[in-house]
């Protein structure tokens, strides 16, 4: 096996007064030449749900060959896998806790600037342009 990405998936944690954790991608090249690939994933179908108030998180997703054809894998699922091939798992993201409109300005700025948020998502999710400025 060889790891080709070990990241966190930015705007993947729901937003709240307190932002749900990001997901985490991980994907992986088999390098033997066949293997069984057995897959018992979870949040594929139903998100992280928020609390008090906060967003549900993103779904996760498994995808095989992300940067060839792309085939999207169920949760459950058993199937044969060969030499070359990529499995893609992006994990989900947590659910917020509390409503957004709390989230403080500063911790907002600190997410986007960690890249645990984009700009957009910020902005779109705690409903005002972000400026750094009071």
């Amino acid at each position: 096996m060889r790891i080709h990405c070990l990241a966190l998936i930015p705007d993947s944690g729901g937003a709240g007064q307190w932002r749900g954790g990001c997901g985490l991608r991980k994907d992986i090249e088999l390098l033997n030449s066949t293997a069984t690939f057995s897959h018992l994933g979870d949040r594929h179908v139903f998100p992280p749900y928020g609390i008090f108030g906060g967003k549900a998180g993103a779904l996760a997703e498994s995808v095989l060959n992300p940067q060839g054809n792309a085939e999207p894998l169920q949760s459950k699922e058993t199937r044969a896998i060969k030499q070359g091939d990529i499995l893609s798992f992006r994990l989900s993201g947590a659910g917020g806790y509390g409503p957004p409109e709390k989230r403080d300005p500063s911790a907002i700025e600190e997410d986007i600037a960690d890249g645990y948020v984009t700009e957009a998502r910020a902005a779109r999710d705690y409903g005002r342009a972000l400026t750094g400025k009071p």
